[in-house]
């Protein structure tokens, strides 16, 4: 899921949007499908506050035995990325993490993007 994440803010950042609705698809062996979505206050593209919303929707969802067959993630109700945000005093945290994702992002275009991962995606 952490992989998809950072491939849904990828491509949000790189079309210039973000989003404010986070939803998770479930689709298991026997085609039983959930959809299970969340709104969240400010739009983000940030990899890690998708990952983090998924996480709690996939906590919502009861996982059967017999395996997985779809896992999705969607990024929905979506903004210009270049929105002013409000409330700066509130938000020096995502603004770093904005900083170090946007750093991220122009090392996997020059070098790759299997050049700079997260240490829990190594195989």
């Amino acid at each position: 899921m952490l992989k998809i994440s950072q491939i849904v803010g990828h491509t949000a950042r790189k079309e210039g949007y973000k989003g404010r609705t986070i939803t998770l698809k479930i689709r298991f062996h026997n085609f039983i499908t959930f959809n299970k979505s969340k709104s969240i206050e400010n739009p983000t593209h940030l990899d890690d506050i998708i990952f983090k919303t998924v996480v709690e929707l996939l906590d919502k969802v009861k996982l059967k035995k017999g395996g997985v067959r779809l896992l999705g993630i969607k990024l929905s109700n979506l903004t210009s990325g270049n929105e002013r945000k409000q409330l700066k005093f509130l938000r020096d945290k995502d603004d770093k993490l904005e900083q170090l994702t946007q750093s991220l992002d122009k090392i996997r275009e020059k070098f790759g993007s299997k050049s700079i991962t997260r240490a829990s995606l190594l195989k």
